[in-house]
């Protein structure tokens, strides 16, 4: 093997690896949806076949693809024009993180009451 052979593939090998590691810290879900009204609407996402609304501020965003386990984290932010505390949090419910969805909860301050919001992202 001439040694340009041997450092193209030494190159294409170190270029996978370095994707490996960046699929294992990128986003494997991404959502932003319409949370008011009784069915959410998505207006983008990203592995997300669904959002199925449980109750006021209380959503389950359904994954297409599983996640490989349940050591994930959640991260997402709401905000609606119609409410006096109009920026408010998400946070996923306890035991509500599965490998094939993750219930979320929305709320102003610290989620002791919850709302709905005209828009929530989630990753």
């Amino acid at each position: 093997m001439s040694s340009v052979v041997g450092r193209i593939i030494a190159a294409f090998q170190s270029v996978a690896a370095d994707i490996k590691s960046l699929r294992q810290i990128a986003p494997t879900c991404l959502v932003n949806f319409n949370g008011s009204g009784s069915t959410p609407t998505i207006r983008w996402g990203y592995n997300v076949a669904s959002i199925t609304k449980v109750s006021t501020g209380r959503y389950r965003v359904n994954f297409t693809t599983q996640m490989a386990n349940i050591n994930y984290v959640v991260a997402g932010s709401p905000t609606s024009a119609g409410l006096t505390d109009a920026n408010g949090i998400v946070r996923a419910r306890g035991g509500g993180m599965t490998v094939d969805y993750v219930e979320i909860v929305t709320g102003p301050g610290g989620v002791t009451s919850l709302s709905d919001y005209d828009t929530i992202s989630v990753m």
